[in-house]
């Protein structure tokens, strides 16, 4: 098979079938290939400043989106016209992907496997930006946010938040070494689950700053008595229970119950109630005390 070299000083390609090489005034060069009829299609462009452009006029030092397969190793270059560059290397022992715009950057790269994420600081296009790595699956199948060494299946640097719509979070790690998860209600922590040495707590906020209006607790004794506490079976096993009933809890404890009684879904579902028993607590204190008193009264008039 031959083929036609051409060379033309001024630019102008060739009629002829097969490869033409031009070189402008300018200081460009241009190597364009032309079909059976003779029509010439520029293939690769390099301008004076060395920018190298395949199927495209180059306006940075490389604007191709083109492979290259040398003996079953791949890279590819590619890049869009609206200023985004993308970058993607696949060979023997390593993948990497660049994505960069002209304001961020952000690269993943897959090394020995071990699968990495990084992220950079605003920059712009073909200026050196430091990355950092945010992210890192390991070949054990362990995920790292925050570090680069995940020992666990999940572990976080520092913490991690579920926030729904309303801006309510459960925080994870959130309060350092003793603090495992916390909960926020527009913005502040509500409760938290703590660990020590030797102890697990689960905290709610109790603090006097949040509190007005304090006074002693009375009556409790009478609420006590207005208590029902039952025996039940779980319709799910059949397994035997004792406890309170939510709604006739609801009666007397209102601040131990969570729910309406009988609430359904939008789709008929329903939604059961609960019970916090340690909303409890206090109520039976007050009441014990109630009941010393009472005790305590009734000594002295008997003399005991």
């Amino acid at each position: 098979m031959s083929s036609n070299i051409l060379k033309a000083d001024n630019g102008v390609s060739s009629g002829t079938t097969g490869l033409v090489y031009t070189a402008g005034n300018d200081g460009t060069l241009q190597l364009a290939t032309t079909t059976s009829g003779g029509t010439a299609t520029t293939a690769i462009t390099i301008d004076n400043s060395q920018n190298v452009g395949v199927g495209s006029t180059p306006s940075a030092w490389s604007s191709i989106f083109k492979t290259i397969d040398i003996g079953g190793n791949v890279a590819s270059f590619g890049g869009t016209s609206g200023g985004s560059y993308m970058l993607y290397n696949a060979y023997y022992n390593a993948s990497q992907y660049i994505y960069k715009t002209s304001n961020y950057a952000s690269y993943y790269a897959n090394e020995l496997g071990l699968h990495k994420w990084y992220t950079a600081p605003s920059g712009t296009i073909n200026t050196a930006i430091t990355f950092t790595q945010v992210m890192t699956l390991d070949n054990s199948g362990n995920w790292g946010v925050g570090t680069t060494t995940p020992a666990t299946a999940l572990q976080y640097a520092n913490y991690c938040a579920i926030r729904n719509a309303n801006g309510n979070a459960s925080s994870f790690g959130a309060g350092g070494a003793a603090t495992l998860i916390d909960f926020q209600y527009q913005g502040g922590v509500k409760g938290s689950i703590s660990i020590t040495s030797g102890a697990t707590a689960f905290n709610t906020s109790s603090d006097y700053r949040l509190k007005n209006t304090i006074a002693p607790m009375t009556g409790a004794l009478a609420k006590v008595a207005a208590l029902k506490p039952v025996t039940y079976k779980w319709n799910i096993d059949n397994s035997e229970g004792e406890g309170f009933i939510a709604h006739e809890l609801a009666e007397v404890c209102p601040h131990a119950v969570t729910g309406e009684k009988d609430a359904v879904d939008a789709e008929g579902n329903p939604q059961y109630q609960g019970i916090d028993v340690s909303f409890l607590v206090a109520t039976l204190t007050a009441a014990i005390q109630e009941l010393s008193a009472e005790v305590t009264a009734l000594k002295a008039k008997l003399g005991v």
